[in-house]
């Protein structure tokens, strides 16, 4: 990783070799340390609540088939993606993300159960 390098780096610099003792990561995206659970306790999260650091697009019961099945977004939403979309129940769909030219197409479908 970048901070054991730099360690490695530090040390030929000084001609003395350096390693580190601990590296612990306190932070990946919105999730953070202190709010972690020990493995004991762990319980299964929703694939959309995995994805909540994506913008959320909420997709009415008359694209639901469309979406699933691959389909482009009809309504473009604002900003830079990517989206997770979602049923009016919660259930994640698939992940949308912005063409070059503007457009929103599927990243990933989730398999229909």
């Amino acid at each position: 990783t970048y901070i054991r390098s730099l360690a490695a780096d530090l040390g030929e610099l000084l001609g003395g070799g350096a390693h580190l003792r601990n590296l612990r990561r306190t932070r990946i995206g919105s999730y953070v340390a202190d709010r972690c659970s020990q493995l004991g306790s762990l319980e299964l999260m929703s694939m959309s609540d995995g994805l909540s650091d994506l913008d959320l697009i909420t997709v009415d019961d008359t694209e639901v088939a469309s979406i699933s099945n691959g389909g482009w977004l009809s309504d473009v939403p604002d900003g830079d993606g990517p989206w997770r979309l979602i049923t009016d129940a919660g259930e994640l769909l698939a992940v949308h993300e912005r063409t070059d030219d503007g457009r929103v197409k599927p990243g990933v479908v989730m398999p229909a159960r």
